[in-house]
C-alpha cells in the first residue's frame, strides 16, 4: 500500500488504464441504484459488491474529475465496487507487476479501512467461478479529504483469463458512506497520471458492454414519448416479425436484450401504432452486431420502441 501524495506525470501512453470509465463518468443506466448486488451494473463497467445500500452518482471530487461513485451503505456487509477486466484487455500482464490507483474520501460513518481485491475467471471471460488472487488492505483508515492510494502487484499467469479488481469496505455489518473516482489499472511498479480518454471514446468502450435506444440522459424504461425511439413495421404476409436495430458499437459477445414500449416504457414490449395497444416483443436473430427482428403479435402494423443491449462479463 502506498501513499500517493502528488503524481503529476504526463500521459504519453495512450489507453494504458485497463479500467473503462475508471473517471466514472459515462452512467448509461441511471445515476442512482439500491441493493446493488454483485453484478448488478451502476455506472458503466462498475457493479456493486453489496447486497444492499445506495450507489450514486456524486459531484464531489478531487480536482480534475467530474464525478465520483458514493458508497452509501447502511448495515452492509463488504460495501464496495468491482469491475471485471475482459481478457484481450488484460493478457499481456499475466506474470507482470500492475499498479492499481484511485482517490477515496469517507463522508460519514465510523472511520473505517479500505480492502482490494483481485480475481481470475475459471475460463477465459467466464465468471461463473473465479479465484481470488490476492485480498489485502489497501487504505488503514479513510479520511474526510481525498487522498489518493496505489498498490502494486505481480499478476500469476491465469489472468489471460481475465481479471476482476474490487475495492470494498472488509466488514462484515458496516453504515457508513464513502467516495471513489479516479480509478485506473495499468501495467507496471508505478502509479502514473490518470489516463483521461474524450467522452466520445470513454463512451464507445462503455457501449461494447452496454448499449441502449434511449436518449443519453434517460433510465431504460422510462415513460415518455419522445424522438428518437425506434419505429418498425410488420411485413403483411404470414408471421408478424417487425425489423430490427443495428447497435452502434458491436458487442463483446451476442448481448442480451431487453426491449421498451416508446411510450409507456414496459419492458418486453413496443407501442403499436393501430391502436396505441401495449403489445409484447421479443427480440430475435440477434448477434454481436444487430437485433434482426421483434416478435409482435400482428402483421401490417408499425411499432414503437427501445431496447437495452447488455453483454456484461
Amino acid at each position: 500500500m502506498a501513499l500517493i501524495g502528488s503524481i503529476n506525470a504526463p500521459n504519453n501512453f495512450g489507453f494504458k488504464n485497463r479500467l473503462i470509465n475508471g473517471a466514472i463518468g459515462i452512467w448509461q443506466r441511471g445515476t442512482s441504484f439500491t441493493s446493488g448486488g454483485s453484478a448488478t451494473y451502476t455506472a458503466d463497467r462498475f457493479f456493486g459488491n453489496a447486497s444492499s445500500g445506495t450507489i450514486s452518482r456524486s459531484t464531489d471530487v478531487p480536482a480534475g474529475f467530474t464525478y465520483s461513485f458514493s458508497n452509501a451503505a447502511s448495515s452492509t456487509a463488504f460495501p464496495g465496487i468491482a469491475q471485471r477486466i475482459e481478457s484481450v484487455n488484460i493478457a499481456d500482464c499475466a506474470s507482470q507487476a500492475i499498479t492499481v490507483s484511485f482517490w477515496v474520501k469517507q463522508t460519514s460513518g465510523t472511520a473505517t479501512a479500505l480492502n482490494i481485491n483481485l480475481a481470475y475467471p475459471s475460463a477465459v471471460d467466464n465468471w461463473s467461478s473465479s479465484t481470488t488472487i490476492i485480498e489485502t488492505n489497501v487504505v488503514a483508515t479513510m479520511t474526510a479529504s481525498w487522498t489518493q492510494y496505489s498498490y502494486t502487484y505481480t499478476l500469476p499467469a491465469n489472468v489471460t483469463n481475465g481479471l476482476s479488481v474490487t475495492l470494498f469496505i472488509p466488514s462484515a455489518s458496516v453504515t457508513a458512506t464513502f467516495l471513489i473516482t479516479g480509478i485506473q489499472v495499468e501495467k507496471g511498479s508505478i502509479a502514473t497520471g490518470f489516463d483521461y480518454r474524450p467522452y466520445g471514446t470513454e463512451l464507445g468502450l462503455c457501449q461494447r458492454y452496454y448499449e441502449k435506444s434511449f436518449p443519453a440522459t434517460w433510465v431504460p424504461g422510462t415513460a415518455s414519448f419522445a424522438t428518437g425511439f425506434i419505429a418498425t413495421t410488420s411485413p403483411s404476409a404470414s408471421g408478424a416479425e417487425a425489423s430490427g436495430a443495428t447497435f452502434i458499437v458491436p458487442k463483446r459477445a451476442s448481448p442480451t436484450i431487453v426491449t421498451y414500449n416508446a411510450v409507456t416504457g414496459a419492458s418486453a414490449s413496443a407501442y403499436r401504432v393501430s391502436d396505441g395497444a401495449n403489445v409484447s416483443s421479443t427480440p430475435t436473430h440477434v448477434n454481436e452486431g444487430a437485433i434482426g427482428y421483434i416478435a409482435v403479435p400482428s402483421n401490417a402494423n408499425g411499432y414503437y420502441w427501445h431496447f437495452t443491449a447488455s453483454a456484461e462479463l
